[in-house]
């Protein structure tokens, strides 16, 4: 196990990950520089291959990615965040906002529209429709461009290093290692404890469902997919429509109980959900310990 990569690798990351959200923080003018935490993990794993040769290699391929692989994954993703909403709603863990008011309020100009008293009522519903389009086509396409640092850096450069832990205890410690390096922003408002807890639990699941793409696919462009589709519907107008003063800790909420089991769960059955994954290549790329394959 290539200690020296891996370790080097998560000094740079955390490091760089919480100077970066300090400032965020600390300025909120300057909040846009939270887009930088994509691209950190990247830096850190090509650092990591300088001060520890030995560990240059990178383990999947960016580009090309296969389209309808790609498309089943984004579909997929999509229906699951319903699906796990509706359930949340029918528990009584959260409820919907159709009025999307906080945010609308937040959109200074929605108040400026001018249109007719008995057509503004459906202004929200029409908003919702339109934003939920916009996102099934951004999300595997712009979100993943932003998430290919991510990708590249966890699984390209991280995740193969750990396999000799079998992939599963791979897949956690990366998770808990991605879940401690966004910490900070995640825990921003005075969010406690069970909070951490909670969001590192999240971190984990996700983890080992995106790991699991990448494992059986070795493409890290497909791998971006995966990991920008779940960021982008996890963070936009889902949040709007289920607003977190109608959501029950820690069971709703995009990174609540609930998500974590549904993430954890399609990791156990990425084939099924996603449909075959598998690359096409003939040698694998990423090696499985033989109680891995056993299991």
């Amino acid at each position: 196990m290539d200690k020296k990569g891996i370790a080097t690798y998560l000094v740079i990351t955390i490091a760089l990950s919480f100077a970066v959200q300090w400032v965020v923080l600390s300025l909120p003018k300057l909040s846009l520089l939270h887009l930088l935490l994509f691209a950190i993990p990247a830096i850190a794993a090509w650092a990591a291959g300088r001060i520890s040769p030995g560990s240059e290699t990178i383990s999947g391929i960016l580009w090309p990615v296969p389209i309808v692989r790609a498309l089943r994954i984004s579909c997929a993703i999509y229906l699951f965040f319903a699906v796990v909403f509706l359930a949340g709603v029918i528990a009584g863990f959260t409820k919907p906002d159709w009025s999307i008011g906080e945010l609308l309020a937040r959109l200074p100009a929605y108040n400026d529209i001018r249109v007719p008293e008995h057509v503004k009522p459906v202004l929200p519903l029409a908003f919702l429709l339109l934003s939920f389009i916009i996102m099934f086509v951004i999300a595997p396409t712009v979100y993943a461009v932003l998430l290919l640092g991510v990708a590249y850096g966890w699984c390209g450069y991280l995740l193969p290093r750990l396999m000799p832990l079998g992939r599963w205890t791979a897949y956690g410690l990366a998770g808990l290692a991605a879940g401690i390096s966004t910490l900070p922003l995640s825990l921003r408002g005075g969010a406690g404890a069970a909070h951490a807890f909670q969001w590192l639990a999240y971190a984990v699941a996700v983890s080992a469902m995106v790991g699991e793409v990448w494992r059986r696919s070795e493409n890290l462009g497909l791998t971006a997919v995966c990991a920008g589709c779940v960021y982008c519907h996890a963070t936009q107008l889902w949040n709007a429509l289920f607003p977190a003063n109608a959501t029950v800790f820690p069971w709703g909420g995009t990174t609540g109980i609930l998500f974590t089991l549904a993430w954890a769960i399609v990791a156990l059955a990425p084939d099924e959900v996603f449909g075959p994954l598998e690359s096409s290549r003939t040698s694998p790329a990423v090696p499985i310990n033989e109680a891995d394959a056993a299991g």
